[in-house]
C-alpha cells in the first residue's frame, strides 16, 4: 500500500533559536517574542522567563552582579516591616497563601500565617468546627473565604435560595 506523505518524507524541523533538531516536542512562539518558526523545550522556557520579568532571566543576573559592589541593607520583613538582620534566618511564604514569592519573613509574621493557613484550611468558616473528610467550597456570591462543613454550607444554600 502507498501513503503519500510518508513519515520518512517529513521535512526535519530546527529550533529557531538554537538551531536544535525537534524530534518530540515542538512549542509555537508568541507573537510578541517576535520569532519565526518552532522552539525546543529549553528555548521557550529561556523566552518565557525573559518576557515575564522573571527573576531568574540572564537580564535580571546581570543586575545582581552589579549590585554586589554595593552596601548590603538588612532585610526587611515584608509584613510588618521589622528589620530581620543579617544573621536571622529570612522565611519565604509558601505558594498556597498566596502572597507575593519575593517577600521575606520574619519567624514571628511566618509562623502567624502559617497558623492562620491552617486554621483556614482544617476548620470551618462558618462555625469553625474541624473539618470533616468531605469539605465544600462556598458559591461565590456568598462571599465566604474558605471551606465550609456540609451544614454550613447547605445553611447558606437554603439561606440564598429563599433570599433570591
Amino acid at each position: 500500500m502507498w501513503f503519500p506523505l510518508s513519515i520518512r518524507n517529513k521535512p526535519k524541523e530546527h529550533c529557531a533559536v538554537c538551531n536544535k533538531e525537534l524530534i518530540k516536542f515542538r512549542y509555537k512562539p508568541r507573537n510578541e517574542w517576535d520569532i519565526r518558526g518552532m522552539l525546543c523545550g529549553d528555548c521557550h522556557v529561556m523566552k518565557s522567563m525573559e518576557y515575564s520579568g522573571h527573576p531568574e532571566s540572564s537580564n535580571s543576573k546581570k543586575r545582581r552582579d552589579t549590585n554586589e559592589d554595593e552596601e548590603e541593607v538588612s532585610p526587611m520583613c515584608g509584613m510588618c516591616n521589622a528589620d530581620i538582620g543579617s544573621g536571622s534566618e529570612s522565611l519565604k511564604p509558601k505558594w498556597q497563601w498566596n502572597m507575593d514569592t519575593n517577600l521575606i519573613l520574619c519567624k514571628r509574621c511566618y509562623s502567624l500565617k502559617s497558623k492562620e493557613y491552617e486554621k483556614r484550611i482544617n476548620y470551618c468558616a462558618v462555625c469553625g468546627n474541624k473539618m470533616p473528610f468531605f469539605r465544600y467550597n462556598p458559591k461565590h456570591k456568598w462571599k465566604i473565604d474558605g471551606q465550609l462543613c456540609r451544614s454550613c454550607w447547605d445553611d447558606s444554600n437554603k439561606h440564598w435560595k429563599d433570599q433570591g
